[in-house]
């Protein structure tokens, strides 16, 4: 029994290194449609607040990255400081 634990989490490892190795999730925003990175959506603030949030403005950075050539930004413009995120969107 302890056997097969070790050998499905070794094997659950090694689907995620083999799936962030062909970046399918896109977790360095390169892949790019309609100025948002694909697989990622605007998240909400908070419970009450609505998706599009005006108090935020959220976008794809070419100036400065870590890797590649996008960053994802959330820049907070003024009004109620609350929660803002990009989402990932799974299948």
């Amino acid at each position: 029994m302890r056997r097969l634990k070790l050998l499905s989490v070794v094997f659950m490892l090694f689907l995620f290194i083999v799936g962030c190795k062909e970046n399918i999730y896109n977790l360095d925003f390169e892949k790019i449609s309609n100025s948002r990175p694909v697989g990622w959506e605007e998240g909400i603030g908070g419970p009450d607040e609505e998706v599009d949030n005006p108090n935020y403005t959220i976008y794809l950075d070419s100036a400065i990255s870590k890797k590649g050539n996008y960053s994802a930004v959330i820049e907070y413009k003024e009004g109620i400081q609350s929660f803002h995120s990009w989402v990932f969107k799974t299948l």
